[in-house]
């Protein structure tokens, strides 16, 4: 369920990347591809509450809009000397 899950975020953060991207509105990015707008938008507000950073290696770290910086550098300064 955990990697379902993941493959899902994925899916809707590169859907929404290249939608912004490419200039279109997002009916008409929507009409193309054959998406639902309203689960379109949907994804745009989750995806809104969260930060993605994206470490070496592959790996990723999401944490919540309002995380405090000093906590954010502190981990980061930790994970990436771990890579």
């Amino acid at each position: 369920m955990k990697e379902q899950r993941k493959q899902s975020w994925a899916k809707w953060r590169d859907l929404i990347s290249e939608q912004q991207q490419s200039g279109k509105s997002i009916a008409g990015f929507c009409r193309e591809r054959g998406l639902r707008e309203w689960q379109f938008q949907e994804w745009i507000s989750l995806s809104g509450q969260q930060i993605e950073i994206r470490l070496k290696g592959g790996r990723s770290l999401v944490v919540g809009s309002g995380f405090d910086a000093q906590h954010l550098w502190a981990l980061l300064a930790v994970l990436e000397s771990e890579a």
